[in-house]
């Protein structure tokens, strides 16, 4: 309770939050504040409510909409309460929101995007000082995104069951170009597109089990030119299938498996030993806060619905101590979801830079 300076996880606010309530604080510092981004998230709830104590408020993250800008209101009500105080028309001005018919009931859809040029002119003159890589380390050398796009080939079967599985779900629903995992769960309507959703999910599952082969192939590949490569996914066995795979390359892994004495191993092993020429990660677990500046290729074996998950993975390797260009390539099958996802990823994260980023002398 006497303490001058506190740090804590967002994970265990709950436990001390009557704690952490019963004093005034000069200053509360949120470090990688997109976490707070879902308002009916518990950890959002507590952490908003100890900041709010707080005399001065500091939200730090280089991500803060992860997925679409409604994702942003949190944070900026967090800072500015006064001015960002009605989330309906923060949706209606700048999430495009509506209303619409899902399954003979009428619901909010604020997954879209308006006055992006607005909203940035509003941040930044206000609660917003934004920084990008190419302005504070303009010695880090670029970073380059390819698709890589397979011939199914034997896989024709499992790409077709996919087209199946998805017209079964998404049929007078949603457009695929709008497909996000978590929308797709709040708004199906009945056991039947439930069990058809789940069908989706494992059918995706299995595609990215089917196509391993040929992604341990393509990365062996890469291998004959370079020294080291980060691959990621999201599955634990597809995981387990690509460090059998690359085995000869003495792979580590990093998923939430492990303990944290064996992910600080994973790591270092990796920065620091020549041999040790693969790291597969998840993409939800080694994501965030590691440095893997030692490759400067980076394969995604599946993808993620979120761009802002995709570009942390990314920037694992896109970080202080990276001298060389950063390859990133989405390994996808034609005709597959991912094939589409990877396409949608592009598209949205277009929408990110334009809230964000852009300069504000262009045209968007």
């Amino acid at each position: 309770p006497k303490t001058d300076i506190l740090i804590i996880n967002y994970d265990i606010l709950k436990k001390y939050k009557r704690t952490l309530l019963s004093r005034k604080w000069d200053l509360a510092i949120l470090d990688e504040a997109s976490y707070i981004k879902n308002l009916k998230a518990q950890r959002t709830v507590y952490a908003r409510e100890i900041a709010t104590k707080a005399k001065r408020r500091l939200l730090l993250t280089g991500t803060p909409i992860l997925n679409r800008p409604v994702e942003l209101f949190s944070l900026i009500n967090l800072l500015d309460p006064g001015k960002w105080k009605n989330f309906f028309y923060y949706a209606k001005r700048y999430c495009g929101a509506y209303r619409r018919n899902i399954g003979g009931r009428l619901v909010w859809d604020f997954s879209g995007a308006s006055n992006l040029r607005e909203l940035q002119e509003e941040l930044r003159s206000t609660i917003m000082i934004r920084r990008l890589k190419k302005d504070v380390l303009p010695e880090l050398p670029k970073k380059i995104r390819q698709i890589v796009v397979l011939s199914p080939e034997e896989l024709t079967e499992q790409v077709k069951q996919e087209k199946e599985a998805i017209q079964g779900v998404f049929s007078g629903m949603l457009d695929i170009q709008e497909l996000d995992y978590e929308e797709v769960v709040e708004n199906l309507n009945g056991m039947v597109n439930k069990v058809r959703f789940n069908e989706l999910a494992k059918i995706r599952h299995n595609t990215a089990l089917a196509k391993v082969d040929k992604v341990v192939e393509h990365v062996k590949d890469i291998l004959d030119n370079t020294n080291k490569v980060v691959v990621f996914a999201h599955h634990h066995d597809v995981v387990d299938a690509l460090m059998f795979g690359l085995r000869e390359y003495s792979p580590v892994k990093f998923t939430g498996e492990e303990n944290e004495r064996e992910k600080d191993t994973a790591v270092y092993s990796f920065q620091s030993t020549l041999n040790v020429r693969v790291f597969v990660g998840s993409i939800k677990a080694a994501g965030f806060g590691l440095t893997l500046t030692a490759a400067d290729t980076v394969v995604f074996a599946e993808l993620d619905w979120v761009p802002g998950s995709i570009t942390q993975a990314e920037d694992r390797l896109h970080r202080i101590g990276q001298l060389n260009s950063v390859l990133v390539q989405h390994i996808v099958l034609n005709g597959s979801i991912d094939a589409t996802l990877a396409r949608t990823l592009v598209s949205k994260q277009r929408v990110l830079d334009m809230a964000l980023d852009t300069n504000l002398t262009s045209k968007i």
